[in-house]
């Protein structure tokens, strides 16, 4: 069976938008499963059942689990993996000979889980742990000019992590609304009588998407739109 991880950063996002709809929607086009590690569905719903801010919010995603749209990852399967991802994470990046903590519990699940089901992607907005699937020098840089000191990259680590936790490709929100898009599932806030507006509509949400929790900036929503022209 095919599946597709989700760590919570997207689907907060969604949320906080009002796009969390489009997952169900999504979901009835992919022939496969919505996955998601026990710890991000803590995240999303079990600890902010607790917090009246985010209660809501939590409320809405758990009827998508209820649903089975989105399923919960047996955390029985990849514990050991999540340990070792943990493990190897700890031991990439140094600073001043003190290790970095790079990734945390949930961001190990995800890439646990990813790896036992062989997922066919991950969808995570979180910029660190994106960056070490998929560039890790480019995470030593980022993350050596903002502590403004040398940062070293440990080797034999990042080999061993990567032959255990690389090649899964990795899904931003914003590229799950652009796939919403292309589907025609965001066509109900557009206006039918100028074909414009749907452009304009899906610009507004991408802008929406950055300004509430997702990790992305100006000229990367440009692309997303040049793309999506080219492909009208």
């Amino acid at each position: 069976m095919k599946s597709i991880v989700f760590d919570s950063g997207p689907i907060i996002s969604l949320a906080l938008n009002n796009l969390l709809w489009i997952l169900e929607e999504l979901k009835k086009h992919y022939e496969g499963d919505f996955l998601a590690p026990p710890a991000v569905y803590q995240e999303l719903v079990e600890r902010p059942m607790n917090i009246l801010r985010y209660r809501f919010e939590a409320y809405q995603t758990r009827e998508l689990f209820n649903k089975g749209i989105l399923k919960i990852g047996d955390g029985d399967v990849f514990r050991e993996m999540r340990q070792t991802a943990l493990s190897l994470a700890g031991r990439l990046l140094y600073a001043k000979h003190h290790p970095i903590t790079v990734i945390h519990e949930g961001d190990a699940e995800v890439l646990a889980l990813a790896r036992s089901v062989a997922a066919e992607a991950i969808v995570m907005d979180e910029r660190t742990t994106r960056v070490l699937v998929e560039e890790p020098d480019a995470l030593r840089k980022l993350i050596s000019s903002k502590l403004h000191t040398k940062v070293k990259l440990e080797k034999k680590a990042l080999k061993e992590f990567l032959t255990n936790f690389s090649g899964c490709r990795v899904i931003r929100s914003v590229e799950l609304v652009a796939v919403a898009y292309e589907l025609g599932i965001l066509d109900r806030y557009s206006d039918s009588s100028r074909p414009e507006s749907k452009e304009a509509m899906l610009e507004a949400s991408l802008w929406a998407l950055k300004l509430k929790g997702a990790t992305v900036n100006q000229r990367e929503i440009e692309k997303i739109l040049k793309v999506e022209r080219a492909l009208r």
